[in-house]
């Protein structure tokens, strides 16, 4: 039987695409993917593959801090790619690579608050939620919460 490590490893690319030069190219996970992100089940638990990588890579993991990619590249695996972060460095970091969107908060006709998308992307990131169960939830049609995932709108609070 394979080891964990093994069992992930044979699941990377690592000839993926260069999306900022001064990291190299990224290792993609090629394996089963949630909202872009790259999964992996672990004794009956889904984890997501780049805090996996963290943790293969010998860090520890606290239970309150989410992994954050410098190459803002959410299937990448890379671990000299990834960092320990919280939402708010994560927003820092968005910030100054410009990667934030004017629209949502913005926008007089918006349904949504920024609280609300934080905790809708938060729910897809984090427990792979489906767009239709959180359209129910929020009373907002399926579509906005897949314009939401996907980046379309309330961009600048992506965590992509």
């Amino acid at each position: 039987m394979k080891s964990l490590s093994e069992r992930f490893w044979s699941h990377v690319d690592k000839n993926g695409p260069i999306i900022r030069p001064e990291l190299g190219n990224c290792w993609i996970w090629v394996g089963s993917l949630c909202n872009g992100y790259g999964q992996i089940r672990i004794n009956g638990k889904t984890i997501k593959t780049h805090r996996l990588a963290w943790i293969l890579d010998g860090h520890e993991l606290p239970e309150d801090a989410d992994v954050l990619h410098e190459c803002d590249n959410p299937p990448c695996v890379r671990q000299s790619h990834l960092f320990l972060g919280n939402q708010s460095i994560n927003n820092i970091d968005m910030y100054s690579k410009h990667r934030e969107n004017h629209g949502g908060c913005h926008n007089s006709h918006a349904k949504l608050t920024e609280s609300k998308v934080l905790e809708i992307k938060y729910a897809l990131d984090k427990y792979c939620a489906s767009c239709k169960e959180l359209a129910e939830i929020y009373n907002i049609p399926a579509s906005t919460i897949s314009h939401i995932n996907c980046g379309y709108t309330w961009k600048y609070l992506c965590r992509r």
